[in-house]
């Protein structure tokens, strides 16, 4: 009775009735209690001989006749499958039966496809985990400040690392305000024109005037403000002169509708026109072979600001359009 081979539909039938039976032959042990004592007594008795026979079952089944349950649910199996057929109309596709088919096949095969996912998963964050070391390992292995120095001018070089900054308005002493679009401000934000901010304007002048301490750079912003002023008085008069012509002519319409672009343009010239002058000016220019070492160069900023030009803005020309 404990191992039944039909136990796909008689096992609750027999755990139930041998737990019956043997709660029945405990009971006369127990008469001496009330009956609500007895009563109770035995339905825990029966339920609890239930299910220890019911899971003993259970074991026997998966222990001692493993191969006919592989045999029962084949044979289950193939009966399902062959209803599913048989349920299909004559006149209906056999479509059908083979989306039921594929809907038992994503059903037994889903747990294959979830682990095949988070592998893959696994194996894309085992891979950023690997770069990050990596990068990591090249940050601490370039903590001088000359490599810190190199990546951080290295970031310029590529137009895809390089964002867009705001329009800005800054404030100058003698001229107000400078304003300055986007690629403008992008222009001004690169680290060579920066650099500008650290060199004098008017070298070593300020030791018999104290006051003459402004930048190259805030001279190559009132350059640019001088020129907006310039071209916006220009256009607005909208004549020119020729030389050598007593009458000015007027502008062609495509001149005037270019007014923003060619002021834009004209006010980059003047925000780069310094960019390569060294860091004492025009002071050492006669004395220090800064281009050829042993052949002092008139104005070696001018050579400096066509090579820096050419070496280290295309990115930003490339990501302003200028």
């Amino acid at each position: 009775m404990l191992y039944s081979r039909r136990f796909s539909a008689f096992l609750p039938l027999d755990t139930f009735t041998a737990s019956t039976v043997i709660g029945i032959v405990l009971v006369p042990k127990i008469k001496f209690l009330p009956v609500l004592v007895q009563i109770l007594i035995c339905l825990v008795l029966v339920v609890s001989i239930y299910y220890m026979l019911y899971v003993g079952n259970l074991l026997l089944i998966i222990c001692l006749g493993r191969s006919e349950v592989n045999v029962v649910l084949c044979r289950r199996w193939k009966e399902r499958m062959l209803a599913a057929l048989e349920e299909t109309a004559v006149d209906q596709p056999i479509a059908d039966y083979v989306e039921r088919a594929a809907e038992i096949h994503v059903r037994l095969s889903r747990p294959e496809a979830v682990k095949s996912t988070l592998v893959s998963l696994m194996e894309s964050e085992r891979n950023a985990l690997l770069g990050l070391r990596q990068e990591n390992e090249k940050l601490r292995s370039g903590m001088l400040l000359s490599s810190i120095a190199k990546n951080l001018a290295n970031r310029w070089r590529s137009s895809e690392r390089i964002a867009l900054r705001e329009s800005r308005i800054i404030d100058d002493p003698v001229y107000g305000c400078v304003a300055l679009d986007e690629k403008l401000s992008t222009v001004l934000a690169h680290p060579l024109l920066q650099r500008l901010n650290r060199v004098r304007q008017l070298s070593f002048s300020y030791a018999q005037f104290p006051s003459s301490t402004h930048s190259r750079l805030s001279h190559c912003l009132g350059v640019a403000k001088n020129a907006d002023l310039a071209l916006g008085g220009i256009f607005d008069r909208g004549q020119y002169y020729v030389l050598g012509e007593n009458s000015p002519r007027e502008f062609p319409e495509e001149i005037l509708r270019s007014r923003k672009a060619i002021i834009q343009k004209a006010k980059l010239v003047a925000i780069l026109h310094d960019l390569g002058h060294g860091p004492f000016g025009h002071a050492l220019d006669n004395y220090v072979g800064f281009v050829d070492p042993g052949k002092p160069s008139q104005k070696p900023d001018k050579i400096y600001t066509a090579q820096y030009i050419q070496q280290s803005f295309t990115a930003v020309q490339n990501r302003t359009g200028l």
